[in-house]
């Protein structure tokens, strides 16, 4: 039984990367796959069109809801971002505080620290509406009172977002859970060869399937045939192995399975003989 998660839920942390549709063949009907984040090791999953489509659903629900808060606080925060006040000039002036009116605090910081002499500067105020006449120590009482605001600002949103992620009323969905039991195909294009003592080097063909190249796995099987003993090699990840303490002169019969991530194993393949050195 395999569980299926379409997402990991969480205010601006949408990952689409655990569910992709794979549509390329040739008799025009789908091939799918989910990715299962229910296991220690993640790993593709074969679906059917009508388990995708009910995954994209799921998904959208999410997806719908992280946009909605997404809007919402992205609003606040631009809301937020709009004014500050300072009573640089000896009564509470309201100061524009969007990207222009940042930037042209840095450009005034700029210009006050190239000219050391200069006293005076204009800077816009809301109630005014144009360049009111700051003195050097206004002005940076204005930055120290912005640079205040700011780290408010940002500090109410960045606990607000972390209140929504930890709210236990954020969906979740597992979207699918499903029995996988069809095996892979049996591995091709086994070679064996012993050219050390007491050794056989295996090599084939790695299987296509998603499921074995991401979580599966290959099984060795040898068969002494000249001692009548027969032993088994599992959990191989790679196309290839070297299987040693073999006896020299005799003869070996090597075959390989393929394990998916499911556990489904295939048939083994065409089985080679090689004779150890």
């Amino acid at each position: 039984m395999y569980q299926i998660v379409s997402i990991n839920s969480g205010l601006l942390d949408i990952d689409y990367h655990d569910l992709i549709q794979a549509i390329d063949n040739k008799d025009g009907t789908y091939t799918c796959y989910l990715k299962d984040t229910a296991t220690i090791r993640p790993s593709w999953k074969s679906a059917t069109q009508d388990q995708f489509n009910q995954a994209v659903a799921n998904l959208k629900s999410i997806n719908d809801w992280n946009q909605e808060k997404t809007t919402e606080f992205q609003t606040a925060f631009a809301e937020s971002f709009t004014t500050f006040q300072s009573s640089a000039l000896g009564v509470l002036k309201t100061y524009p505080a969007d990207a222009g009116a940042v930037q042209n605090m840095q450009y005034y910081v700029n210009l006050l620290a190239a000219n050391p002499n200069k006293s005076t500067v204009y800077f816009k105020t809301i109630e005014d509406g144009k360049p009111v006449l700051h003195t050097r120590t206004q002005f940076f009482q204005v930055l120290d009172d912005f640079e205040t605001f700011d780290v408010n600002r940002t500090t109410k949103f960045d606990n607000k977002i972390a209140q929504v992620n930890a709210s236990p009323d954020i969906p979740t969905v597992q979207s699918l859970v499903w029995n996988d039991t069809t095996p892979p195909a049996a591995p091709t294009g086994l070679t064996a060869t012993s050219t050390v003592a007491g050794q056989i080097t295996a090599n084939w063909t790695a299987n296509s399937e998603i499921d074995v190249q991401i979580g599966g796995s290959y099984n060795l099987y040898l068969t002494d045939t000249t001692a009548n003993t027969a032993t088994t090699k599992t959990n191989v990840v790679t196309n290839s192995d070297t299987l040693t303490g073999l006896t020299s002169g005799h003869v070996y019969s090597v075959a390989v399975s393929a394990v998916d991530s499911d556990g489904n194993e295939s048939q083994q393949c065409t089985p080679v003989t090689v004779t150890v050195m």
